[in-house]
């Protein structure tokens, strides 16, 4: 069966489980992550490599952004032809996790982002997976609320200002990127209160009902 070919509606295979155009989106978005660290280890402060910096900054841009579209599009075929899988569903918010904050963390040491707003973005999502635990325990399905949508829009425009970094055109790419970022970490906090204040309200209401 072609990849684009629509499925019958049963169960999938074992093997359709981790195979499908779905999938192999999501590990093309996992694969780039590991060619955008080593982009980004390339990079080096020394001003004789600047031409050279310049070039791999754009190249991991590129590279960002052509993985970060393919977020959603999985989604999509999957569900136009019948190819969503729960593996599928574990491992595409596991990519988007990882290509984002991959590069954040490898940007500090070039002192692109400061660390504390890594750490403060890596522990909202570590709060949210928890809470999406403790949910899921309850028998509760909690989605992405739209704060934490807008935070994820944010957050990626703001990787790739702060991988281009090097001002061109007049723009200072560096300075955007800080900006976004920090409305990213703002953002962020707020919608973990608000994503945790919706869970143990959900949680709270349905355990009353049971008594």
């Amino acid at each position: 069966m072609s990849w684009l070919e629509k499925r019958p509606k049963r169960p999938l295979t074992t093997r359709e489980e981790f195979t499908g155009l779905p999938n192999y989106i999501t590990y093309f978005r996992i694969f780039s992550v590991g060619i955008l660290v080593l982009l980004i280890m390339l990079i080096q402060p020394e001003r004789e490599t600047l031409r050279f910096n310049i070039l791999v900054s754009w190249i991991s841009m590129i590279i960002f952004v052509i993985a970060q579209t393919t977020d959603g599009v999985d989604g999509f075929v999957a569900r136009k032809y019948n190819l969503t899988s729960t593996f599928g569903k574990f491992i595409d918010p596991l990519a988007d996790k990882l290509l984002s904050l991959a590069v954040l963390v490898m940007l500090i040491p070039l002192a692109r982002v400061e660390a504390w707003i890594v750490v403060v973005l890596i522990s909202r999502e570590m709060c949210i997976t928890a809470l999406r635990g403790i949910a899921a325990s309850e028998g509760i399905v909690m989605s992405a609320s739209q704060y934490g949508k807008q935070k994820t829009f944010l957050q990626s425009f703001a990787i790739g200002f702060l991988l281009v970094h090097y001002p061109f055109l007049g723009i200072d790419p560096q300075l955007v990127g800080t900006i976004l970022i920090w409305m990213t970490a703002l953002l962020s906090l707020g919608s973990g209160v608000h994503y945790t204040w919706v869970t143990f309200k959900v949680i709270f209401a349905k355990k009353r009902k049971k008594r």
